[in-house]
């Protein structure tokens, strides 16, 4: 059969089904990819962009982790170096300070936070 009678019969232009059978003689098996059948390339990329996407929602949760704790981080830090009412440090006593060779590093902070007398 003809290129032209073909491509009548079927109702598309002759230079397009001359396309059609160019890509069917270069590559047989992947020539018509569709109806959920990809080209390998193309299942390569799907498959990195959802890993991109995956790869980002971890990086903004650890972001956003990171902020969380360095926040909290501040105001222990805070707590660490305050009194009480009774002007005793607090700290250590109340189990808010990290020891360190027998010694709160809360009360050292505090001792070092305070003007000598």
């Amino acid at each position: 059969m003809s290129y032209a009678q073909a491509s009548q019969d079927l109702g598309v232009h002759t230079s397009q089904l001359r396309d059609w059978v160019k890509k069917f003689v270069d590559d047989p098996e992947q020539a018509f990819p569709g109806h959920g059948q990809m080209k390998p390339e193309q299942l390569e990329i799907a498959r990195l962009k959802r890993e991109v996407t995956k790869l980002k929602a971890e990086r903004d949760i650890l972001k956003k982790a990171a902020a969380y704790f360095a926040k909290e981080s501040t105001r222990g830090s805070v707590s660490l170096r305050s009194t009480g009412r009774s002007g005793r440090r607090v700290g250590c006593a109340r189990g808010l300070g990290v020891s360190r060779g027998g010694s709160c590093l809360a009360d050292t902070a505090t001792q070092s936070a305070q003007p000598k007398r």
